[in-house]
């Protein structure tokens, strides 16, 4: 199943703290949902906690607390790992973590992008080991944050991509480099974190052919789906998509911030033979 997602979170009753953005991972979240439908929505049943009123023609759901007995219902679990700080020894200060992954023995791999890093971390949050840095030689990567996928492959065998230097790396349990493969194609693609069960990977192209980037406000992109080998060799296209609705912002220092919209149209993409 392929989930488009800017940042996935694939560790189980781990939580992180980054120096600039506090990043939670646990295994139960609770959630307060507020529902809009249309008039053709099934009933409501009418607890005391549940609203419903009507606003423009939208049918407008409010749950305000739990609606199940006593003993039934999610729960937040109890955390078992704390990793990160925001004041210590700068092993432990993470810095746009991108993803993370737990190993067979209990060991949390972390991608912390922003010092083009792998971070090994022990079962108890203990700092293990770091590997990588920036650069262009084997197992470096290509500058700061540009880690943007670490994928947990059989054998605790560890891959990730470098979104800028176009380059796939595969590492061993312990963090020592395997080989990588060099992606030939002028546009910047971006890895979706599946690989098929034949070893080949799908591959994202956002506003192929030129498409305009330097707009400002509300953008709606494109995208291609492509299957590559792990070499790198070109395997076909999947097909062609709108992608969800983003928002970019112009800095007066050059840049932009490129949002995903709040509320905004979701897009999400299935392949036969996904689990």
């Amino acid at each position: 199943m392929v989930t488009h997602a800017p940042f996935p979170a694939k560790v189980r009753d781990v939580q992180m703290r980054s120096k600039m953005t506090p990043l939670w991972i646990t295994s139960s979240i609770a959630f307060l949902l507020i529902g809009a439908g249309c008039a053709a929505a099934p009933d409501v049943p009418e607890f005391a906690s549940v609203t419903v009123d009507d606003s423009a023609g939208v049918r407008i759901v409010q749950n305000r607390s739990p609606v199940w007995p006593d003993g039934v219902g999610w729960r937040v679990g109890e955390l078992e790992t704390s990793i990160g700080v925001a004041d210590g020894a700068p092993e432990r200060q993470l810095f746009r973590v991108f993803d993370a992954t737990r190993l067979s023995d209990g060991t949390v791999v972390v991608a912390n992008s922003g010092t083009a890093e792998l971070r090994f971390f022990a079962r108890d949050g203990t700092f293990i080991r770091s590997v990588g840095r920036a650069g262009g030689g084997p197992g470096e990567f290509s500058q700061a944050n540009t880690i943007r996928a670490l994928v947990h492959r059989p054998g605790d065998s560890l891959l990730t991509w470098d979104v800028y230097g176009q380059k796939l790396s595969l590492f061993d349990p312990a963090g020592r480099f395997v080989r990588d493969a060099r992606f030939s194609i002028s546009e910047r693609m971006y890895f979706w974190r599946r690989v098929f069960p034949d070893g080949t990977l799908r591959m994202a192209l956002i506003n192929p052919d030129g498409q305009d980037e330097a707009q400002t406000g509300l953008l709606s992109r494109h995208i291609r789906l492509l299957r590559f080998s792990q070499n790198g060799d070109s395997l076909g296209v999947f097909g062609e998509y709108d992608e969800s609705d983003w928002h970019m912002t112009r800095m007066d220092r050059g840049g932009g911030l490129f949002m995903e919209t709040p509320f905004a149209r979701q897009v999400t993409l299935r392949v036969a033979g996904d689990p």
